[in-house]
């Protein structure tokens, strides 16, 4: 696998312009599905939604992130009503949302249905269940290990109907290759899970 020095980025990440209502989202998803637990380029009708270019044909660390944020957007989106992409909800934030019994702060008017619905739909995973998963999620040692434990998760967010943030979620997959970068990573999304930024415990 290469790196990017040869990949460039066209457009918009798919997700952020899925509109759940739009006729053929139901078909894009289906064919996203497809692609759970392959590689990038395994299945040839996945190509049209790549944003990520490489010239070469070989498969870049960003194409490769690309495919598994693809494919987890899709198996979160399924037989949601609204978008499961939402700018800035972190990793861990979603995560600890799951057993948390309500939200912190901001007016449920303020939120969309589907993040509203996933915030009174939380408490429904134990925190030690939550936080064995997250555990999992945060020791994978390489990519694959990384992307199969998020299916997990996402599947637990999906049940609740919590969005997250797939932009940034492609940027850590993508840079999970490097020791120094997992280390920040995870030190980030467990200062959002333990809620650390906050006076109060988490609950």
């Amino acid at each position: 696998m290469s790196t990017d020095e040869e990949a460039t980025h066209r457009g918009r990440w798919y997700w952020e312009n899925f509109a759940p209502e739009e006729r053929h989202s139901g078909a894009d998803l289906a064919i996203l599905r497809k692609g759970v637990g392959r590689e990038a380029g395994d299945v040839w009708q996945i190509s049209r939604y790549y944003r990520s270019i490489n010239r070469s044909g070989e498969t870049t660390f960003r194409l490769a992130a690309e495919h598994a944020a693809l494919t987890l957007f899709a198996l979160h989106q399924q037989s949601q009503p609204s978008s499961m992409h939402r700018a800035g909800v972190e990793l861990g934030t979603a995560a600890r949302r799951l057993h948390t019994p309500a939200a912190k702060g901001g007016k449920q008017g303020d939120r969309s249905p589907s993040e509203a619905q996933g915030e009174h739909a939380s408490g429904k995973f134990s925190e030690e269940a939550v936080d064995r998963r997250m555990n999992q999620v945060a020791t994978a040692t390489d990519r694959t290990e990384l992307v199969a434990h998020l299916r997990g998760l996402v599947t637990m967010l999906r049940g609740i109907g919590q969005p997250l943030d797939y932009t940034q979620l492609l940027q850590d997959i993508e840079r999970w290759h490097y020791t120094d970068a997992r280390v920040r990573i995870r030190a980030r999304w467990g200062s959002h899970y333990f809620d650390w930024g906050s006076t109060k415990p988490s609950t």
